[in-house]
């Protein structure tokens, strides 16, 4: 269920320069206040470089590009970690996952040559899919930092291109809109964890307290990630009564939950952009997808087993990328109740009904952003 697009503030770090691998810090770049003296809330952070490379031996392909970022780690004042260290070929997943088609920006190959790109990858904290896509986002006066860890020639060297990394800048852009009332959101968090070895079948999926909303399968490499060819059936112990097909399943599933693109002029039923979770080779699989969630939905675990079946290995180790819903902080609900001098709170619901605490289950109560009065 996608949300309404909302009147939107922009707020821009400084520009740093690239130095191979090196972590680069974006802090105190958002003002806590929009032009209304709402307070702003962080609806996507959006991370761009301009890049001056040379590729040489072979093309080096657009869906590669967003290897340019090594990755990204994004942190609240008070600890909490949004992502930790994800890498952009996994975020580029996440953005076709969580942007759609309409929104997701796809580079273009860049040839045999030497010239300056610029490179965008948009990271999602309002979920447009989700049945509320604010519950997610993010006060601006939370945020402590996003660090963006700088492109290196080895990492971006992938199908055969040989990447040589000139020069370059980074920055963010925090888009906000603004909230006249004092929420607390509920914070979510991306975590990517890898198998061991192509032939490993089970991984026990370790995270903090929460719900997992979203979990796709994916192998890094060339093309935005291998092929899943050889991947038949996907199973998640505790979530799935069986096992669900690769495709049709899964992939159709996807395709109808994000009106995937499809039909091309040149054939019937072929995909009209590389989106790697329905293309003509599926590079990603959705075991668990955003699609009109409720944050509170969804059982509370601290682990997931999940269970892979496969004609034969995969071409290298698979990775799991998978989206936590995490309870609210409890010191950060005290710390806004006293420095806003509320009373109290109820739960901030879209449909403005069963706004009273005492209603709710107190296992969910934890999992719903609430609004100070």
């Amino acid at each position: 269920m996608q949300d309404k697009d909302a009147a939107v503030t922009p707020y821009k770090s400084e520009s740093k320069t690239w130095v191979a691998g090196t972590s680069l810090d974006f802090t105190k770049f958002v003002e806590p206040r929009g032009p209304r003296e709402g307070r702003n809330i962080i609806r996507n952070i959006v991370v761009h470089a301009t890049l001056n490379l040379t590729v040489a031996d072979a093309t080096l392909n657009g869906e590669d590009l967003a290897r340019a970022f090594r990755s990204v780690t994004i942190t609240e004042k008070d600890g909490t970690q949004r992502m930790t260290e994800v890498t952009g070929d996994a975020l580029r997943i996440i953005s076709w996952a969580h942007n759609g088609g309409a929104r997701h920006h796809e580079h273009a190959d860049f040839g045999v040559s030497t010239a300056s790109v610029n490179l965008t990858i948009s990271i999602p904290l309002a979920k447009p899919f989700a049945y509320d896509a604010e519950d997610n986002m993010l006060a601006a006066e939370l945020l402590d930092k996003v660090s963006v860890r700088c492109a290196d020639a080895t990492n971006m060297s992938v199908g055969g291109a040989t990447v040589t990394v000139n020069s370059g800048s980074y920055w963010v852009i925090a888009e906000c809109v603004e909230q006249m009332g004092i929420v607390q959101h509920v914070p979510d968090e991306w975590i990517v964890r890898s198998f061991s070895a192509a032939a490993q079948t089970e991984f026990e999926l370790l995270f903090g307290v929460g719900r997992c909303h979203d979990l796709y399968i994916w192998v890094p490499g060339a093309e935005g990630g291998q092929t899943l060819a050889n991947l038949t059936e996907v199973n998640i112990e505790h979530v799935m009564s069986r096992s669900l097909l690769k495709d049709p399943d899964l992939a159709q599933m996807y395709i109808r939950k994000r009106d995937a693109a499809r039909n091309a002029l040149s054939a019937q039923g072929a995909a009209l952009r590389t989106d790697p979770f329905s293309g003509a080779t599926l590079r990603a699989c959705a075991a668990l997808l955003t699609a009109g969630n409720k944050s509170f939905e969804g059982p509370v675990r601290d682990k997931l087993t999940v269970r892979l079946t496969e004609s034969a290995a995969l071409p290298a180790a698979p990775s799991i990328i998978a989206r936590i819903v995490h309870p609210r902080n409890m010191k950060t609900q005290a710390e806004l109740m006293a420095a806003y001098k509320k009373r109290g709170f109820y739960v901030k619901t879209k449909d403005k009904s069963r706004r009273d605490p005492g209603k709710w289950n107190p296992k969910h109560l934890p999992y719903l952003p609430i609004k100070f009065f």
